[in-house]
């Protein structure tokens, strides 16, 4: 269980960390802001990124899921336990929902843009279900 807590929590560290320096106005991976808004975002007609508070406010939610990450595979004891069960059983139903979503029609109708749609389908939406699979087994190690 430790080294899944490590992987899920290193997973989400890396991630909040890319939302922290796009909201730094750095454009990372890719030179130009149009180019990032077509590789991470994907929706017909999007040609700027995010403002920063939003950019920043997903970092601090990842973060806080990352937290919850270490809680339940018991390397920390940040929150109470009832918090890091209740925490575990949303962030797995966020990712969960988010990969299923992005297996849907609606979704690939919604998120047409090039490299995005090939991105989701090879990379983000696996990402999402690895996260939610993972944070279904550590929420449900911690409660019993």
């Amino acid at each position: 269980m430790v080294l899944l807590t490590y992987i899920t929590f290193t997973a989400l560290l890396v991630i909040a960390s890319l939302h922290v320096v796009w909201g730094l106005g750095i454009l990372w991976p890719v030179k130009e802001e149009q180019a990032l808004v077509q590789a991470i975002a994907g929706f017909r007609g999007a040609d700027k990124m995010p403002p920063a508070g939003a950019s920043f406010l997903v970092a601090a939610l990842v973060l806080v899921a990352a937290m919850i990450a270490l809680d339940l595979g018991e390397i920390s004891s940040l929150f109470p336990h009832i918090i890091t069960i209740v925490g575990g059983v949303a962030v797995l139903f966020v990712f969960l929902g988010r990969a299923i979503l992005g297996c849907t029609p609606f979704w690939s109708k919604l998120t047409p843009e090039q490299p995005f749609r090939r991105l989701d389908t090879v990379f983000y939406t696996p990402l999402c279900f690895a996260l939610g699979g993972s944070f279904s087994i550590l929420t449900w190690s911690s409660v019993f």
